[in-house]
């Protein structure tokens, strides 16, 4: 709504009182600024937009709302929800603009977790090495501590078509499972007469 020193009346005109009536009367009908905010917070702001808001987000940033996810060995299609398609949105770009290092990884996990999600990223420890090549296997392991994380949200994040995973890298998922957990740091969570650490 224009306030009244804008409604555009020219100073020849700015005494007639109907003109002036008339002007105000459609600067109140024709009130934008409503639906201004209703397409601000429906279509350009990610974290309210919705239906073909969404959408039109996951066009540019090369993600649809149908995918194939890969999780604990299971292949499964799904068509997401707004809430799951939002996430994806927002991995998917972190990952177009990620240098797919560990920190960033770290640092997308969090932001689309949340920080009171215990999960993260790192470096596969090597237990193994092949000896006739001397090549070592290149994978990371995601570590997930904290029990009830939806399993959708874990499997976008392990997901090389949307997370900034780097090329030719292996995924490895580990969850603590939930309950109390007793084991030994480095051990695999091997507990008192098992077997020995390192040979």
């Amino acid at each position: 709504m224009l306030a009244e020193s804008k409604l555009g009346i020219l100073s020849q005109y700015e005494n007639s009182t109907q003109l002036v009536k008339l002007l105000k009367s459609l600067n109140i009908e024709t009130n934008v600024s409503a639906m201004i905010q209703d397409f601000m917070d429906k279509v350009v702001n990610i974290k309210t937009a919705v239906g073909i808001g969404l959408d039109w987000w996951g066009n540019i940033v090369g993600v649809g709302r149908s995918i194939n996810l890969d999780y604990l060995g299971l292949d499964f299609p799904i068509r997401m929800g707004d809430d799951l398609y939002r996430l994806a949105i927002q991995l998917k770009a972190f990952s177009n603009i990620s240098n797919t290092s560990l920190y960033s990884l770290n640092y997308a996990t969090k932001l689309l977790l949340g920080s009171e999600v215990d999960a993260y990223w790192m470096k596969t420890p090597i237990i193994t090495d092949d000896v006739k090549t001397g090549e070592k296997p290149m994978s990371l392991t995601f570590v997930l501590n904290t029990p009830d994380v939806d399993p959708y949200a874990i499997a976008l994040l392990v997901s090389p078509e949307i997370a900034p995973i780097p090329a030719a890298v292996d995924v490895i998922v580990s969850e603590t499972p939930s309950g109390e957990v007793f084991g030994f740091s480095g051990s695999g969570l091997w507990g008192f007469d098992t077997k020995p650490f390192f040979k």
